[in-house]
C-alpha cells in the first residue's frame, strides 16, 4: 500500500510538472530580444475543393474577429477569392462565399470598432483596399491608398494599424483614418511579403523564402520600429497568413491548397 501512494505520488507531481510546462509556453508576446524560437504546427483543418468550385484552393489572406476565423482561398481562373468563416471551437466550416472581388487577397484583418473585415487586394491593384461584412462576406466599400499594401493587421487598445508595404522593405503605423504616422525599415537580412498580425505588445511580419532549408519566419518588432526576434516556422510550406485568439496562434499555409495549424511557441 504505502508502494502504491509512493508511486501514485510520484505521478502526480509529473503531472503538476506537465501541466506547469504547459503552462510557461510561451505566447507571441512574451518573446524577447535575444532569445531564438521556434513554432510547432499542429494541423487543424485542410480546406478542400467542392465541385466545380475545386480551383478555388490557394490559401491566402486570414483574420478572426475572436470567434470565427476568415481565410481567403485564390481561384487562378477567376482572380478573386473565396472566403470560408471558420467557428474555432471546433474547426467546422460555418459559411462560403466564392468569387469575392478582393483579386489577390493577400491579407485580412478585423477592426471590432467598425465591426468590418478589412482585405488587402496586393495584386493587380496594389493600394486597394476592402470592406467585408463578417455575417454577409459581401464587400461593402473599398478604399484606395496613397501606399502599395501586401499586408494591413489592425489593434484595437491602439485603434491603429499595421501596413506592409508591397516593397518588402518598409511597414507603417497608421490611425484609424489610414494616415500614416510612422514609417520603419525592416530589420537588416529581413523583409516581408506574406500577412502580418499585431498586439499590444508586438508586431509580427511573416516573411517566405524559398532559398531556404526552414523557409518560413515570423519577424517580430515592437510599435516604434525595434527588431525584437525572429521565430521559425518549421515548415517547406509557403507561410501565408498568421492571426492569433486569447488561446490560439493560427498559422495559414499554401501548398496548392490550404492548411490551417494552430502553433505552439518554444525556444530553440
Amino acid at each position: 500500500m504505502k508502494k502504491l501512494l509512493t508511486a501514485l505520488c510520484l505521478l502526480l507531481s509529473v503531472l503538476t510538472i506537465s501541466a506547469a510546462l504547459a503552462d510557461s509556453a510561451p505566447m507571441l508576446c512574451d518573446v524577447t530580444a535575444g532569445t531564438d524560437y521556434t513554432a510547432k504546427l499542429t494541423k487543424k483543418l485542410t480546406f478542400v475543393g467542392e465541385g466545380l468550385q475545386d480551383h478555388y484552393r490557394i490559401q491566402q489572406g486570414a483574420g478572426t474577429d475572436g470567434t470565427y476565423g476568415y481565410f481567403f482561398l485564390l481561384s487562378n481562373p477567376d482572380t478573386a477569392c473565396a472566403i470560408f468563416k471558420v467557428d474555432l471551437s471546433d474547426w467546422s466550416i460555418v459559411n462560403t462565399v466564392y468569387n469575392v472581388p478582393v483579386e489577390h487577397g493577400n491579407d485580412l484583418t478585423y477592426n471590432p470598432n467598425t465591426g468590418e473585415l478589412i482585405a488587402v487586394h496586393c495584386m493587380p491593384t496594389r493600394n486597394r483596399l476592402s470592406f467585408i461584412d463578417p455575417d454577409t462576406l459581401a464587400v461593402t466599400r473599398t478604399l484606395d491608398l496613397p501606399i502599395d499594401m501586401c499586408s494591413l493587421s489592425y489593434n484595437a487598445a491602439r485603434d491603429q494599424y499595421v501596413i506592409g508595404h508591397y516593397d518588402n522593405r518598409h511597414f507603417s503605423i497608421a490611425d484609424s483614418e489610414f494616415n500614416i504616422l510612422a514609417t520603419y525599415d525592416t530589420a537588416e537580412g529581413t523583409f516581408h511579403n506574406q500577412g502580418s498580425d499585431c498586439d499590444d505588445q508586438y508586431i509580427y511580419l511573416l516573411e517566405w523564402d524559398k532559398k531556404k532549408l526552414n523557409a518560413n519566419s515570423i519577424v517580430v518588432y515592437d510599435w516604434d520600429g525595434n527588431y525584437v526576434t525572429t521565430v521559425v516556422v518549421k515548415s517547406m510550406q509557403e507561410i501565408e497568413a498568421i492571426f492569433h485568439t486569447e488561446d490560439k496562434l493560427v498559422i495559414a499555409l499554401n501548398a496548392q491548397r490550404s492548411d490551417v495549424c494552430e502553433a505552439t511557441i518554444s525556444v530553440k
